[in-house]
């Protein structure tokens, strides 16, 4: 169960990410709740820096990136239709520094 509760709250927390879903104006959004049964939050300071609340991390500031594909369309006839999509679609680095 508390590995469970650790790999969906990093799961959530990637989707928050690359979703783009932090709230502005210093607003918390929920990522989940962490092994030891607490809730974390987070949250976009004034400065920028993105932040989880409680930090739960050893380093006080770390950098994780994602990678992306951008298509143009959102439909597809069927899997090797999309298949070909993401095989051409560009490929854009999200990048995000978190700080406790």
């Amino acid at each position: 169960m508390v590995r469970s509760r650790s790999v969906r709250s990093a799961y959530r927390l990637s989707l928050i990410l690359c979703k783009r879903e932090i709230p502005a104006g210093e607003r918390a959004l929920e990522i989940g709740t962490g092994p030891d049964g607490d809730r974390y939050d987070i949250k976009q300071e004034s400065d920028g820096s993105i932040t989880v609340i409680p930090w739960p991390f050893e380093e006080k500031q770390f950098t994780v990136n994602f990678e992306a594909c951008y298509l143009n369309q959102v439909k597809f006839e069927n899997n090797a239709e999309l298949t070909e999509a993401l095989q051409q679609a560009p490929i854009k680095v999200l990048e995000w520094t978190l700080v406790k």
